[in-house]
Formats: C-alpha cells, structure tokens, sequence
C-alpha cells in the first residue's frame, strides 16, 4: 500500500491535482481531488498520443493575449550584417588601446625607409614578346 501511494504521489497528474485543488479551494470548494487526477491524466493522454487540441487553444489564447497587451519595446544595441564570417562584441571588452596607437609610415609609395617614389623619373622599358605576332588576312576568323 506505502508503494502505491508513493508512486501516486510522484505522478504529475496527482501532483498538479493537488496543487489546483489547493490553489482553487475558495473559487471551487467542491472539486474532489480523484476526479481532477483523472481528467488531468486523459488530457496527458491524448497529448502524448498526438491530439493537441486543448494545447493549441491555450497557444491561441496566449497569442491573443500578447497582441492584446504587447510586451514593452527592447532596444537592439547592435546589429551586425555581413556576408561572411563576423566576429560581434557586444558589451564592455577590454579599453580602447587608441592612446597607445602608433602611426606607422606607409609602405605604398616608400621603397624603403624615407626613401620616396620618383613618379616623373624615366625607366627602363620593357622588351617586346618576339612569340607574339600580328594575325594576318589568311589567319582571321570568317564572319557570316
């Protein structure tokens, strides 16, 4: 007997019974607890068998719940595009290394070190391809 009301006890239909009963005594002081277990054990039933009528009308009730009374607007701090890989830190991260920050020369027109690019400076041209030739009359693709 000690073993069947053990495992009653852990049944969650017996557990949710006794907390509706519990929670509804003064809109409903006359729900009997048996019947509440065993009406909350077919409607578990017929979700785990794939009916889920009485779950869809609460989802709906929720919806329409939320249309009615929206929740209040959140602020999106960041959003981050890319067609790529992207890596997004949002939050506080280390501080900003810009103090630190030393500007290095440009290696685009500088050779070396202080040495500059002479655009107006002649140089030395380059030979010719003697492999490529001019296509004459007899070599031309016929136009139709």
């Amino acid at each position: 007997m000690t073993d069947a009301l053990g495992r009653a006890a852990l049944r969650p239909s017996v557990k949710a019974a006794v907390t509706i009963q519990s929670l509804s005594k003064k809109m409903l002081p006359d729900v009997r607890l048996m019947p509440l277990v065993n009406e909350l054990q077919a409607q578990a039933d017929l979700a785990s068998n794939g009916n889920l009528q009485r779950t869809e009308g609460q989802a709906t009730l929720e919806t329409l719940a939320q249309i009615k009374n929206p929740s209040p607007v959140e602020f999106v701090r960041q959003a981050n595009i890319a067609n790529g890989p992207q890596q997004v830190n949002n939050g506080a991260g280390a501080a900003s290394r810009a103090e630190n920050f030393e500007n290095q020369p440009s290696k685009l027109l500088e050779p070396t070190h202080g040495q500059r690019l002479d655009f107006g400076a002649s140089c030395q041209t380059i030979g010719a391809d003697s492999n490529l030739a001019a296509v004459d009359e007899g070599n031309r693709a016929e136009i139709k």
